[in-house]
């Protein structure tokens, strides 16, 4: 069989972490980005794939949250700030004094605010060095930095800065640099202001005037001038001054993205906690409800989009998984991955041979666990890209994963978003 190269060009958990730069005088407050090296050899069998561990966390995870430095203030207002993403996703920021730490904070590494992205922050971090700051794959270091934070700090840039750097700790991205964004740059006068900081054009224009390469990259498929991780750029920088709002707040599409990416399920309440300079209340806290029934928790997912069926012959996705079923022996469950357009239209299938009740495009593979507590480690399972039935060109897609008892679904990681580019016969 002849093999067709197919691409993956871009998807929501992407190859990118944030570095730091020097915070700018007049309120743009850039991260720049940098390709993460990847150990693994390329599949000489595919052209232009990408392999990727996941860098999104698994909703209803807890995160933990360790300050290095700072003083109570300062560390009081992140604190309050980062818990608003818990409103709207469903993740569990904790803040711990001591011991490992998913995401760790400084004030003091340099001058800028920045973050690593997703998952990146369990996996490497800077630290100081007698030269500056230096990049280490392992977390002795920083993951995340406010240099310009201190108790004069206006409450606004409090709140804006910090729900910006959580927001790439989740896996967001810039706002202003979605393909969809209809920003008519003054080309020159932006080179200009951003020489005044230092930068060449050449990273002007990898970090302010270029897109990414698709929108499904930075969000759900929608450009958002008021999203938190849209930057302001002063009138002067817009062809016909055109302003560009500084958003401090979540827009409503910051809020639906943060929630298709950690859903809330009927386990899962939304929770506001109390104001972090507020005294906790008196009032007794009744316990959360045990299920009776199985429950599955995922720790890891990721997906090989280089991967390839030996016994079919076929090019396509290995998705590959860590979780533990508790109270689940002896009884059937399917894990389930569905496919969907990026705007939420599922995929339809027309083969009948990957797809689900409804018609949709899907994958299933069942499973038995054979105790009352299993631990499933390496679970592995595969979806051609053939049996997707797409035509030719650019797709922005997306899927979840879900892990279903009968007709009830036990437990989802949420919504994916990826691209891909199918190559058109000439």
């Amino acid at each position: 069989m002849k093999r067709s190269p197919i691409s993956l060009l871009s998807f929501l958990i992407t190859l990118v972490f944030v570095f730091p730069i020097l915070a700018q005088t007049s309120d743009v407050y850039s991260c720049v980005t940098d390709l993460v090296i990847e150990d693994r050899a390329a599949n000489p069998k595919i052209t232009r794939a990408v392999y990727q561990p996941s860098k999104k966390w698994i909703p209803g995870q807890e995160i933990r949250v360790k300050f290095l430095d700072g003083n109570e203030f300062v560390k009081s207002k992140v604190r309050q700030y980062a818990e608003t993403w818990e409103e709207y996703a469903n993740i569990d920021f904790v803040f711990v004094q001591s011991g490992p730490a998913e995401i760790r904070i400084s004030f003091t590494l340099d001058k800028g605010s920045w973050s690593y992205f997703g998952k990146d922050s369990a996996r490497q971090s800077q630290v100081k060095t007698p030269t500056g700051t230096q990049f280490v794959r392992d977390t002795t270091g920083a993951s995340m930095n406010f240099g310009w934070f201190n108790d004069k700090t206006p409450e606004e840039e409090f709140r804006r800065t910090t729900l910006h750097e959580f927001g790439h700790a989740l896996g967001l991205h810039h706002e202003h640099q979605n393909k969809n964004q209809n920003i008519q740059w003054n080309e020159e006068a932006v080179y200009a202001y951003f020489a005044r900081q230092g930068w060449s054009r050449e990273k002007t224009q990898s970090q302010v005037l270029k897109k990414y390469g698709n929108d499904s990259e930075v969000s759900n498929g929608v450009y958002d001038p008021l999203s938190i991780m849209h930057y302001y750029y002063p009138p002067e920088l817009i062809k016909g001054g055109a302003k560009i709002r500084s958003n401090s707040v979540l827009s409503a599409n910051d809020k639906a993205i943060i929630e298709e990416m950690y859903p809330f399920d009927e386990n899962t309440a939304r929770v506001t906690k109390p104001p972090i300079n507020k005294p906790p209340t008196t009032t007794p806290v009744k316990p959360p409800v045990q299920p009776s029934g199985p429950t599955i928790s995922f720790s890891d997912v990721s997906v090989d989009f280089e991967g390839y069926d030996d016994k079919t012959e076929q090019d396509g996705m290995t998705f590959t998984s860590e979780f533990k079923v508790k109270n689940g022996l002896k009884q059937e469950f399917s894990f389930a991955i569905y496919f969907y357009n990026a705007n939420g239209t599922p995929l339809k299938d027309s083969n009948k041979k990957f797809y689900s009740t409804t018609g949709s495009v899907a994958v299933f593979k069942k499973f038995t666990p054979a105790y009352a507590d299993a631990v499933y480690n390496q679970y592995e399972i595969f979806m051609p890209y053939e049996e997707l039935e797409i035509e030719c060109g650019e797709h922005s897609l997306k899927y979840s994963i879900g892990v279903w008892s009968g007709q009830k679904r036990i437990v989802t990681t949420g919504y994916t978003y990826f691209t891909l580019d199918i190559p058109c016969e000439e």
